[in-house]
């Protein structure tokens, strides 16, 4: 028994079954949407039958694409001990999974009802990568079976910049009559852009300084401030933040001499930065005055709290 179809013949085996092969030129010439595929067959004694059937070729690829990662697509120092969100949108119904890959590990998600999807990439993870540009994937395969994968650049960068602070009053000892005037404190980045910001700290006051082109800084303290420091030993802090995010810092002990009574506040945890850690412990503040009598009220105040003291005249 012959079988034809669109003009073409073929014989049906024993069992009455019968397959054909469609090239692919053939299949590629399909437009999309429904096609009718018509079989015909007829027996010795001229008797014919016909069936069809309808399929659709679909040729429309799903939609993905990934957000920004951290933010600006750099994961620098502190965003390196952390947990790392991946996330990005799809034109797929809801429940719809996605595979996500970062440094060869896969991750999965689904799509909810809006199309967003995300998944969380572990600390542990994250910290394992290295200084270099990693790219992140997702793919997602729709209903009638066609993927798509997006892809999405991130780079890792965890080097701090430096800042050093050059001599104060060229010996670091602030005598009376310089202590009367001005002084400037100045110093130099590595690692920071011109235009970036210093933030140097001294006796519990707060100054800021601009790099300048050739990556020097420099921040000038008024007479009234140096006069309400006191006598004695401190640290000039100054610490300078660039592009990505990752923060370095350099001090300077200085020495004033000059028989003034003064307040001063010491550094703060350590570094005057409070991090993840110690932003969730009780922190103590600590100082020193000169020219006061012991038990001298003294009055604390961060960020618009108050705390009282006496003891002014004692560390």
């Amino acid at each position: 028994m012959t079988l034809t179809c669109q003009g073409c013949a073929w014989i049906l085996d024993a069992s009455g079954n019968w397959s054909v092969g469609v090239p692919a030129a053939d299949v590629t010439a399909l437009g999309s949407g429904a096609q009718t595929i018509t079989a015909s067959v007829s027996d010795r004694a001229g008797n014919s039958d016909d069936a069809s059937r309808t399929v659709t070729v679909s040729l429309s690829a799903p939609v993905i694409s990934i957000n920004t990662i951290a933010g600006d697509d750099v994961i620098n120092a502190m965003e390196k001990g952390s947990d790392l969100a991946l996330s990005g949108t799809s034109d797929q119904p809801a429940g719809t999974a996605i595979t996500v890959t970062l440094n060869g590990q896969n991750y999965s998600a689904t799509t909810d009802a809006s199309g967003n999807w995300s998944v969380t990439v572990p600390a542990s993870a994250v910290s394992a990568l290295g200084e270099a540009t990693y790219s992140v994937t997702a793919s997602v395969t729709n209903a009638q079976g066609n993927s798509s994968t997006a892809s999405h650049n991130v780079q890792v960068n965890t080097a701090l910049p430096g800042v050093t602070i050059n001599p104060v009053t060229t010996d670091d000892i602030i005598n009376a009559a310089e202590a009367g005037s001005a002084q400037t404190i100045s110093g130099q980045v590595t690692g920071a852009a011109a235009g970036s910001t210093v933030t140097v700290e001294l006796g519990g006051k707060t100054y800021t300084a601009t790099v300048q082109p050739d990556l020097s800084w420099n921040v000038s303290v008024p007479a009234a401030d140096w006069q309400a420091l006191g006598n004695g030993e401190l640290t000039v802090n100054a610490s300078v933040t660039n592009a990505v995010g990752n923060t370095g810092s350099g001090t300077r002990d200085i020495t004033i001499d000059a028989s003034l009574p003064g307040l001063r506040v010491d550094t703060v945890a350590g570094d005057d930065v409070v991090n993840i850690i110690e932003h969730s412990q009780a922190q103590v503040i600590t100082g020193s005055s000169s020219g006061f009598a012991a038990g001298t009220a003294l009055t604390v105040v961060i960020n618009n709290q108050t705390y009282a003291r006496h003891g002014a005249g004692e560390r």
